[in-house]
């Protein structure tokens, strides 16, 4: 895929997720260090739905710990969204190169638990806290949320009704 001159799958891929890959961009066109999240090869109608809800959910969001969605771009029938990046690496990741100790899963508990609250507070829910949706960073542990394609509380780009015992959600 090429947007404003850049073949976004000549970037360096900086993850490779179960349904998309991330490319990092920098510098890049948005003023900031971005990522290029791509469905893979094969993608599904819903995982270009993900995208696209992971787009309406944080676009325009100043939380800290909540990575944010800058554009959702199509072209020649590809979609691709545009995010700020974060740097760091996963729970998962930092979980599998070593156990924490006490004190630092805590830390990163509160954390967790305090992004939650200020995306509860916007009325936000993020549908998908898991260790692979968690980036931890080493300068002052900053924890930052991300993966919200599972996302519900604003404006959905599109109406999915899910029946979970005889109720809509």
């Amino acid at each position: 895929m090429e947007v404003a001159g850049v073949h976004i799958e000549s970037l360096p891929c900086i993850h490779q997720g179960e349904h998309s890959s991330l490319y990092l961009q920098d510098p890049s066109d948005y003023g900031v260090p971005v990522v290029w999240k791509l469905p893979h090869i094969g993608a599904t109608s819903r995982d270009t739905v993900h995208l696209a809800n992971e787009y309406s959910q944080t676009r325009g969001l100043s939380i800290p710990g909540v990575r944010r969605a800058l554009d959702f771009v199509s072209v020649d029938g590809e979609h691709a969204l545009v995010l700020e990046y974060v740097s760091g690496f996963s729970l998962r990741e930092r979980l599998d190169d070593c156990p924490m100790g006490v004190d630092e899963a805590l830390e990163a508990a509160a954390a967790v638990a305090g992004v939650l609250g200020a995306l509860a507070r916007e009325g936000i829910v993020h549908g998908n806290i898991c260790s692979e949706n968690i980036l931890i960073e080493e300068k002052e542990r900053p924890t930052t949320l991300v993966g919200f394609g599972l996302a519900f509380g604003r404006a959905r780009t599109t109406h999915t009704v899910i029946r979970r015992g005889g109720c809509e959600i």
